[in-house]
């Protein structure tokens, strides 16, 4: 197989989504995203056969051109996936309703480059969160947190803008959150002294399944290094519980220490490295992939 240095990817010149939705077939659908160069599959029915998944993926990656196919489902799926090329990334426990876990595979494109190596930075990360648990945690000032609301999705776009040249979704879009709250999902924030918005992180409810994503976590430059995140996690954590969830997952950027050493001091388990897995920062990135349970 033929290696690509680095993937094409397109600039953005609106705030509208970076993916269309395309039919698979049999009642599945998946998501084409030119912006993180993938076709993504989230939880298909459990009736899907894995094998005609996987080729289905493939073919639509590589008819729109996409170096690589995701897929997030079910166990029974898993053999099946595996014998048409993915490989097993990560394994959330407790996912869906009935207690099983949730699989993440992926399977590079024909001519696109592969499993990627971790980097100098991510085995930085790696000798870190290694030590984390040895080290107690320092004292912090108190952190205060809130529920955003629906009228502020303009300066969480402003802070997520400033402090991501690259996101993978169109957070910087005030739309774009807005849409995310009517549709359930809850940000938190964190102010300064003077009022000024320094900090958000968000819990994204998975359909059909008693579980939430905590993401968009940004925290502005100045205000790094006092436990801001790590408040925001907690109580989302909190918010969740109260709702009925059973446990959260998260996705952390494999080379920056920051969001990985936050989940680990907030009893975040990691369960694995999604490889390539969208385009965030500067370029398409390797994503640790942290769980925990809330009961």
């Amino acid at each position: 197989m033929s290696q690509k240095t680095a993937p094409e990817l397109p600039e953005l010149k609106d705030p509208k989504p970076r993916w269309t939705h395309v039919d698979l077939g049999n009642g599945v659908s998946a998501a084409d995203d030119a912006y993180s160069d993938r076709v993504r599959c989230k939880h298909p029915d459990s009736q899907v056969d894995g094998a005609w998944l996987g080729q289905a993926l493939v073919d639509s990656a590589s008819s729109s051109g996409r170096g690589r196919s995701i897929v997030f489902c079910r166990q029974p799926q898993v053999p099946g996936l595996v014998s048409q090329g993915f490989g097993v990334e990560a394994c959330l426990p407790s996912f869906y309703k009935n207690g099983r876990p949730c699989f993440a595979l992926s399977r590079p494109t024909e001519g696109s480059a592969g499993k990627s190596q971790p980097g100098r930075q991510a085995r930085k990360v790696d000798r870190l969160l290694a030590k984390a648990h040895k080290r107690p945690s320092r004292w912090r000032q108190p952190v205060v947190t809130r529920k955003a609301r629906v009228t502020e999705a303009g300066r969480i776009a402003a802070l997520m803008g400033e402090v991501f040249e690259a996101y993978p979704t169109p957070i910087a879009a005030p739309s774009y959150i807005q849409d995310l709250m009517h549709h359930g999902t809850l940000f938190r924030v964190v102010e300064d002294k003077e009022g000024e918005l320094v900090a958000c992180a968000s819990a994204e409810p998975v359909a059909g399944a008693p579980v939430a994503e905590i993401s968009d976590c940004a925290t502005a430059t100045s205000q790094r290094g006092k436990g801001l995140q790590q408040a925001l996690i907690k109580d989302l954590m909190a918010d969740l519980q109260a709702k009925g969830y059973r446990s959260c997952y998260s996705l952390a950027r494999a080379r920056v220490p920051g969001m990985n050493l936050s989940l680990a001091r907030q009893g975040f388990t990691r369960r694995g490295r999604m490889h390539r897995y969208c385009r965030i920062g500067t370029g398409l990135e390797d994503m640790n992939v942290w769980s925990r349970a809330l009961a």
